[in-house]
């Protein structure tokens, strides 16, 4: 399953990787209870680490998840910026 159909941010607060909205620990930081619970979502999601990686699997996975949950945060904070800017200008919406 591709990282992108999964729901980033969810997975990340699961399992402790949350900081705060739109702000997650580093890896390195996470306790391995959390750790664990990154390798069980790896594993329920199918994941699989590149050939040439060099790392864990975990760690991998962990940065993928954190990559689409900012891609998200982000794409929510822009429809919410141009919905303002609408509001604003007093368009009429569909």
């Amino acid at each position: 399953m591709a990282i992108k159909n999964l729901n980033a941010a969810e997975i990340l607060r699961a399992c402790g990787g949350a900081a705060g909205p739109g702000e997650w620990w580093d890896f390195h930081r996470l306790p391995s209870s959390s750790v664990r619970e990154v390798i069980a979502a790896a594993d329920a999601a199918g994941y699989r680490a590149p050939k040439n990686a060099n790392g864990s699997r975990a760690r991998y996975f962990y940065a993928a998840l954190v990559r689409q949950a900012r891609a998200e945060y982000a794409h929510r904070a822009r429809v919410r910026r141009a919905e303002r800017a609408i509001d604003a200008a007093g368009w009429p919406t569909r």
